[in-house]
């Protein structure tokens, strides 16, 4: 079986605690060449455990080697666009977390220079590659009238569950140079989605929802197709709480979002027909891992009320995100999650604040 050589950039949380250890079960399929990040301690400790990778001091190096085939691009948010532009422009596959960028324009970039160089570009919405999701797909696209639909995603603060469940490797040797230019990407960026004089306040909900809801989105949006376009927008309370209703023609998808420091996760998208409703529940692979996705039936046939549920499978959807990679890369197999794929979630947060800015005039 041909083995990808995977250079990784960003060595940080969503690194240790699930690109590794699966990387590491995948090893019929992958092997980790190559390792960079901004933290040098960062990198000489996590670079000690993978003795086989090249240390790189920069996105530009890893991306250079003739040793690397693919690039997971897994640091701070602000260099995701540059840095895929760039392993894209050495000729390398990418795979990079969400956001995949912030503006349209960035996305239209990367889906050009994919083309250009013949290179497969993937984003990391591991939702869409859970068994329960394929479930839940398959039972809504039975349904057939859907009269509702609700999009719930209700989270305690990642640390409260990291502290007690993980240990990763920090170092506060980040030189002030890539902050500074961490903070001028960002802006760069930023510019052309909130205008020059945003505030604080408005970069932070943008980020909430190129952080956070573009999950949700993403899961919404494979399931159901995009909306026709956003009926409410509000934020609650400090602005980590969020509320929209999106019009689908023929029914509404309600969505709430909130973060806080409750030690709880939930998250779930459920549809309603007639005589029956499918609920797609999210566990946590990422900290929590004995908390698997899983599938709620409930069904009124006959007069008879059944409700079920399901667990298809135990297997880590990151896991099954790797894989998929790899079937582009080898098979040319198709890419649920694609830039173009992204370009939706863009649109989407465009609708929202175009809605609140409605409610505010």
């Amino acid at each position: 079986m041909k083995k990808l050589r995977v250079g990784i950039v960003g060595l940080g949380a969503i690194t240790q605690l699930v690109y590794l250890p699966d990387f590491d079960m995948l090893k019929d399929k992958y092997e980790i060449t190559a390792l960079c990040d901004a933290s040098p301690g960062v990198l000489k400790e996590v670079g000690g455990k993978n003795p086989g990778a090249r240390l790189c001091a920069s996105t530009e190096e890893l991306s250079a080697l003739d040793c690397v085939d693919a690039v997971l691009i897994a640091n701070t948010d602000a260099f995701h666009y540059t840095d895929t532009l760039c392993a894209i422009r050495c000729g390398k596959h990418v795979y990079v977390e969400k956001p995949m960028c912030h503006n349209e324009g960035e996305a239209r970039a990367i889906i050009a220079a994919a083309k250009e160089k013949g290179v497969q570009v993937m984003v990391a919405y591991v939702r869409r590659y859970s068994d329960a999701f394929d479930a839940a797909k398959r039972e809504v696209d039975g349904l057939g009238q859907i009269n509702y639909a609700r999009i719930r995603d209700m989270l305690g603060y990642n640390f409260l569950f990291m502290m007690e469940n993980s240990a990763v490797v920090r170092y506060d040797d980040i030189p002030t140079e890539l902050k500074q230019k961490r903070d001028a990407l960002m802006r760069e960026s930023l510019t052309p989605v909130l205008g020059e004089d945003y505030t604080e306040q408005q970069r932070g909900f943008y980020q909430y929802m190129t952080g956070l809801c573009c999950h949700d989105f993403s899961a919404m949006r494979g399931i159901l197709g995009m909306p026709r376009g956003v009926l409410s927008a509000a934020t609650s309370g400090n602005g980590n709480f969020l509320s929209v209703v999106f019009d689908y023609g023929g029914f509404c998808a309600a969505y709430e979002v909130g973060i806080d420091s409750q030690k709880r996760r939930d998250s779930a998208l459920e549809f309603f027909s007639e005589n029956k409703t499918v609920k797609l529940e999210y566990g946590c692979f990422y900290y929590l891992k004995q908390m698997p996705d899983s599938l709620q039936i409930d069904e009124c046939k006959d007069g008879v009320f059944t409700q079920s549920h399901i667990v298809p499978t135990y297997r880590n959807p990151y896991v099954r995100e790797l894989e998929a990679f790899y079937e582009a890369i080898v098979n040319d197999a198709p890419i649920a999650t694609p830039p173009e794929d992204y370009l939706e979630d863009l649109q989407l947060f465009g609708m929202i604040l175009e809605k609140m800015k409605e409610k505010r005039a």
